[in-house]
């Protein structure tokens, strides 16, 4: 069966980290959300500097599903 929904998708090993998350979802903000909690509780980054936030959105992949 095919769905046609829209996805997006990052990966950290993207932002230079030696990393393999890769993180999914059915919407930017909800890809933000999720990217700031795993970047938390895997790298202890409390809070993404905003360099930082603009290169994640540049790596962010548009797919559908």
């Amino acid at each position: 069966m095919y769905f046609d929904l829209k996805i997006v998708s990052f990966r950290c090993a993207e932002m230079g980290t030696n990393c393999s998350y890769t993180l999914i979802a059915r919407s930017k903000e909800e890809l933000l959300r999720d990217i700031q909690n795993h970047a938390l509780r895997i790298h202890g980054m409390e809070d993404l500097p905003a360099d930082l936030v603009k290169k994640i959105e540049f790596s962010i992949k548009v797919g559908r599903m």
